[in-house]
């Protein structure tokens, strides 16, 4: 079907976002018939990892295909740099634009305090920590983005019994709901286990104004220094660290305010350069 769509609007220039890898297949027959056609690959940090970097001749591809292959931070472009796999001459660092929030959605707080927890359960999430630390604050709910399941639990070692009563999953969400969830939060939640990567939800939380509660990691201090309370993925760093945000959410909220600020004059800046270039 993609093909087919290719094949129908014949773009002159061509954004694909990665992953999936299976799309670079597809893109590599276009260019055959269309050769002129100018390739931007998106790369997000899960390209180079595995399921993704394993598919066959991933790399070659993008590298063969692309004028512009884009990573989201420093630190993900040092990491490609030591794997030494990809041509760097066509690399560029562009950080994922703040989402705009519409005057039309409203806050629909059920409670005060909602912190929450946009989760996808994939192996780099602290789930099973979460857990604890919900324990440590029974008094403050913890929302977790969407269904409850025990397939979700097990990829954690969880079970559904050891889940406190403070531990809230939201269900599904349609784009709208979940852009009031984010508008209503009082704190928004983003853990992961590795480095480099950027927590799209960070950028979220930025782009709504929120305080957040963020992994240690070397990269999420970086890229979000103002507005965060850091914690070590243990539950008794992440209880501390809500509370702690909690505590200090206006001015942490002012400081989420001019870091906004300052990303959005960055991307400007940096999508101007890449422009030129296509």
């Amino acid at each position: 079907k993609t093909f087919i769509i290719l094949l129908k609007n014949r773009p002159s220039t061509l954004w694909i976002q990665l992953p999936p890898s299976i799309l670079l297949y597809q893109v590599f027959i276009y260019k055959l018939f269309f050769r002129d056609t100018k390739i931007i690959s998106d790369c997000h940090n899960g390209q180079f990892r595995s399921p993704w970097l394993n598919f066959p001749f991933s790399i070659k591809l993008i590298n063969f295909c692309s004028e512009i292959i884009i990573v989201h931070n420093d630190d993900l472009l040092n990491e490609v740099k030591d794997k030494k796999i990809l041509n760097l001459e066509k690399v560029h660092v562009l950080e994922d634009n703040l989402p705009i929030p519409s005057e039309s959605i409203k806050i629909e707080k059920p409670e005060e305090n909602l912190v929450l927890f946009p989760a996808s359960f994939n192996s780099d999430e602290p789930i099973s920590e979460l857990v604890e630390a919900a324990k440590k604050v029974p008094h403050i709910n913890i929302y977790i983005t969407g269904e409850k399941s025990a397939e979700k639990l097990n990829r954690h070692s969880i079970k559904e019994s050891d889940l406190p009563s403070n531990i809230k999953f939201t269900g599904w969400l349609t784009d709208d709901s979940y852009k009031t969830m984010l508008k209503s939060a009082d704190i928004i939640l983003g853990l992961t286990l590795l480095d480099t990567i950027q927590l799209s939800v960070a950028i979220e939380a930025v782009g709504y104004e929120k305080a957040m509660v963020l992994s240690n990691t070397n990269t999420l201090k970086k890229l979000f220094n103002k507005g965060s309370v850091f914690v070590d993925n243990d539950g008794a760093s992440i209880a501390k660290g809500i509370i702690k945000a909690l505590e200090s959410k206006q001015e942490l909220e002012k400081e989420t305010k001019q870091l906004k600020v300052k990303k959005t004059k960055e991307w400007f800046s940096e999508a101007e350069k890449l422009k030129k270039i296509i």
